[in-house]
C-alpha cells in the first residue's frame, strides 16, 4: 500500500494464506509522496514487481522496484507527469508487462522493451480528460484481449476504449455513460452469473 501522508511505499506479507499479517516491510521512504500502485512480473524473473505514481519528485515519474527476494531496487521511467493511477498488461504480446498511467487529463502507455531494462517513450492514447481518476484494464468483450476503461470525476463520464486488435491497438472512445455524477472507480464482475463483466462505480456527487 501506499502512504501519501508518511511518503512510504510498504507491504504486509499474508503468512499464512489465511489472512493474517505480518508487521510491514518497508519498500521505499524517499519523501516521493507515491499516488497510484501496481503489482507484476516486470523483468521476467518470477517474482512480483511493484509499480508507482510519485509526485514530490522534480519531475515527477514514474517508477517500478525491482524485487530481489524482497529487498526492492528503484528503476525510474521519468515520463515527467503528475500521474495519479497506474495499471499494467502486456499490450502487444512481448512477454513484458507494459504500463499504463494517467496523471487527470493524459492516459498514456510506456512499452516493456526488455524485461524492465528500458522502456519506450511515451505514448498518448487519449488526451482530452477533466480529471480522470481511474483506469482499469479488463476483457469487457470476451475476445481474450485487455480494453481499457476510465472514470473521470470532473467531466461525470465513464467510458472505454476497445483493444481492436490484440496487440494494443484502441477503438475511438465509446460511451457508456456522460451523466456520472462524479465517478471515482471501476470495478468489474459476474454479478448475474450470465459470463458478462458487469461494472460498478462509486460517484462523489449526487
Amino acid at each position: 500500500c501506499s502512504a501519501m501522508g508518511l511518503n512510504k511505499i510498504i507491504i504486509f506479507n499474508n503468512t499464512d494464506g489465511s489472512g493474517s499479517f505480518n508487521s510491514q516491510i518497508l519498500i521505499s521512504d524517499r519523501s516521493e509522496n507515491p499516488k497510484g500502485l501496481c503489482s507484476g512480473d516486470f523483468d521476467n524473473d518470477g517474482d512480483i514487481d511493484i509499480a508507482a505514481t510519485l509526485s514530490n519528485q522534480n519531475p515527477d515519474e514514474v517508477v517500478w522496484y525491482e524485487n530481489g527476494d524482497a529487498n526492492f531496487v528503484v528503476h525510474h521511467i521519468n515520463p515527467n507527469r503528475d500521474a495519479w493511477d497506474i495499471a499494467i498488461y502486456d499490450i502487444n504480446n512481448d512477454g513484458n508487462n507494459d504500463i499504463f498511467y494517467t496523471d487527470g487529463q493524459y492516459i498514456c502507455l510506456v512499452e516493456n522493451q526488455n524485461s524492465g531494462e528500458s522502456f519506450s517513450d511515451e505514448i498518448i492514447l487519449y488526451q482530452n480528460g477533466s480529471n480522470i481518476f481511474e483506469i482499469s484494464l479488463v476483457d469487457i468483450d470476451n475476445d481474450n484481449d485487455m480494453d481499457l476503461f476510465v472514470a473521470d470525476a470532473l467531466a461525470d463520464k465513464v467510458f472505454w476504449f476497445e483493444n481492436t486488435d490484440g496487440n494494443g491497438s484502441f477503438s475511438p472512445l465509446i460511451m457508456i455513460d456522460n451523466q456520472g455524477n462524479g465517478p471515482v472507480d471501476i470495478d468489474f464482475s459476474d454479478t448475474d452469473a450470465d459470463g458478462d463483466l458487469m461494472g460498478k462505480v462509486p460517484l462523489l456527487k449526487m
